[in-house]
């Protein structure tokens, strides 16, 4: 169901330039606000999301050729986008360490998720050769803030109880062991960035910068939906309040987009 459901864009047509947003939440929840960071900075992108929430890289492997497809009904499309990775820890660890320690998970569900994550992008790789993706390991969460975001941080890891300083190092694995991993298998096309930390250090955490976060702490909770996993959206309602994806994306800015200009 799900994967029928993940051929449809999100974002008006056009004939500028086009970056697309391939994965799960992360990209279905924020690419509006990516899309207001990159207006501000002066960029003619244009963002089309067809990302879809709690997706893993599982079900993108299904149809290997979705990607590829979706990039040639875009033949302006400059830039992708890939949100994925973190479905598949918050489905995999929860059982898998109730039974094996942390590393022997990560042993079992790293590659399955790199192989899978190879199995839909090689054929867009091999009709668009020269096509930049940019990927990022997320933020840190905040799974303190509610009653379920308290329940995900007593199962996400057995034994960690909902501990950041326990949950936290295991986390920032998925951009050290996955991305980056990811990014040395297609060094001309796939870009890791490291945005570990941004949210921290929006809200003056102390010793934290970005790729520098303090794992013994949680994101900040003014800057996190009531969800647990993603940073506050920018609302219309309420212009000039906070909004946790616009610092991801403006970070995201600086690190990747600027050094193209």
């Amino acid at each position: 169901v799900v994967v029928a459901c993940m051929h449809g864009a999100f974002g008006k047509k056009t004939d500028n330039p086009v970056l697309l947003v391939i994965g799960d939440s992360w990209g279905s929840y924020g690419w509006h606000d990516l899309q207001s960071v990159l207006k501000d900075k002066g960029s003619n992108l244009t963002v089309k999301s067809y990302a879809r929430p709690g997706t893993t890289t599982a079900d993108w492997a299904k149809k290997p050729d979705l990607v590829n497809q979706i990039v040639d009904e875009n033949p302006t499309t400059a830039y992708v986008w890939l949100s994925i990775g973190g479905n598949d820890v918050i489905d995999f660890m929860p059982d898998c360490t109730k039974t094996k320690s942390v590393d022997d998970c990560i042993d079992i569900i790293l590659p399955e998720a790199i192989n899978n994550t190879q199995a839909f992008l090689d054929p867009m790789f091999a009709d668009h050769p020269t096509m930049p993706v940019v990927q990022f390991g997320y933020d840190l969460p905040n799974l303190e803030e509610n009653v379920l975001c308290r329940s995900i941080g007593e199962d996400v890891i057995y034994g960690c109880n909902d501990t950041a300083s326990c949950i936290n190092p295991q986390f920032v694995k998925l951009q050290y062991l996955y991305v980056d991993a990811m990014a040395k298998l297609y060094p001309n096309n796939l870009n890791s960035v490291n945005l570990l930390g941004s949210l921290q250090t929006a809200d003056n955490y102390p010793g934290v910068s970005i790729t520098n976060p303090d794992l013994s702490k949680w994101s900040p909770a003014d800057l996190m939906e009531s969800n647990c996993i993603h940073p506050t959206r920018e609302d219309v309602l309420h212009p000039g309040e906070p909004a946790g994806f616009k610092i991801i994306f403006n970070n995201l800015w600086e690190a990747y987009f600027a050094k193209l200009e």
